[in-house]
């Protein structure tokens, strides 16, 4: 009894100033924990904004490229030969199958840096609704996936092509042009007829829209024609259903028996874009100046452009403060963002190829 009376006496507990100390400890290394998982995480995220930003940029940049250099194919039809282009369809002169402007710039009047402003020149067509202050850029040509016409080639309403390769490249209701290296015709596809062993690709007035306005071509064609669907793009920015700025296309397809602008969104997170036009004033193939859409003095001068996007995170409060950055990428003054994402510039020069000699 005495024993185990002496073993309790000399049993010690900690005492308050050493819980205390215990707790500090505990309470400085639990800190230093959160504060290196909070760092980790805000480092994981800013890193995956920027990865995200710079896969949206670089796709975006490489689709306008890629479909940007098609403006102004016509098949084996110069450049000088477009304007000499009959066109067939009704409403001949509607933005969306203008083959007289094969590339078209648009920006906001009065505005060579995006400062906001919603009134575009020249004037949109119905039904687009950029964000205030960005540019839109419209090409217009012939598909590369055409077709050569087979004999007989041509007659007063038809047009002859191998049935096997239809499918790859028309359909009916498609707006269609025909093309050899002399002369070409814009026109509205309304009827595939397969019979003896060739497809006929006729064009008459009634039963679609836009129709064409008469069934007859004023051309004729041989063995050196082409026939391909005409595409129409125009590239913008705008908001989606989430209120996010995305880089649209409204391109012009083909439901049932109507030909129409119909919007795509392509890229979400695209805020702005700006453009500039490389002129070629003394005609030997090369720019000799950039200009903003409104200072370009021929249109069908322009051998190429240069297109600068600004791509932002989709969430906030990635950047410690408010981000201050250069656009577009040929801008003076600096711009302060009003919000903490995270932001990128994308700057590119493209040659449209069937313009250059």
């Amino acid at each position: 009894m005495i024993e185990s009376l002496q073993r309790s006496r000399s049993q010690h507990g900690f005492t308050l100033v050493e819980i205390l100390v215990a707790i500090t400890l505990s309470l400085i290394l639990l800190a230093g924990t959160v504060q290196i998982f909070l760092s980790s995480k805000q480092a994981y995220r800013t890193e995956d904004a920027l990865s995200r930003i710079q896969e949206s940029g670089r796709f975006s940049m490489d689709f306008l490229a890629t479909e940007i250099r098609k403006a102004a194919y016509t098949g084996c039809l110069g450049q000088d030969s477009i304007s000499s282009i009959e066109n067939r369809l009704n409403s001949n002169g509607s933005y969306a199958w203008d083959i007289g402007a094969t590339l078209t710039g648009k920006m906001v009047a009065g505005y060579d840096t995006p400062v906001g402003g919603t009134s575009w020149t020249p004037s949109l067509p119905a039904g687009l609704a950029p964000n205030p202050g960005t540019d839109v850029i419209t090409i217009r040509y012939m598909a590369s996936n055409g077709i050569d016409l087979v004999p007989p080639y041509s007659d007063s309403a038809q047009l002859f092509v191998d049935p096997a390769l239809v499918a790859s490249a028309v359909a009916e209701g498609d707006i269609a042009m025909v093309t050899d290296c002399k002369k070409g015709t814009l026109f509205q596809i309304t009827n595939l007829q397969a019979a003896g062993g060739k497809m006929n690709v006729v064009h008459s007035q009634g039963g679609y829209t836009p129709g064409n306005n008469q069934s007859v071509f004023d051309n004729s064609y041989g063995e050196d024609a082409e026939l391909a669907v005409f595409v129409t793009e125009i590239f913008y920015i705008s908001n989606n259903s989430n209120g996010v700025p995305s880089l649209y296309r409204s391109w012009l397809t083909t439901s049932g028996t109507n030909a129409t602008l119909s919007p795509q969104e392509l890229v979400e997170g695209i805020e702005d874009m700006q453009i500039l036009y490389g002129e070629d004033t003394d005609n030997d193939g090369t720019a000799n100046r950039y200009v903003t859409a409104n200072n370009v003095a021929d249109m069908d001068k322009v051998v190429s452009v240069r297109i600068s996007l600004l791509a932002r995170s989709n969430d906030g409060h990635i950047t410690t403060g408010p981000q201050t950055y250069t656009f577009p990428d040929w801008a003076t003054a600096m711009t302060t963002a009003t919000d903490r994402r995270l932001r990128h510039v994308f700057t590119t020069t493209i040659t449209l190829r069937n313009r250059v000699k």
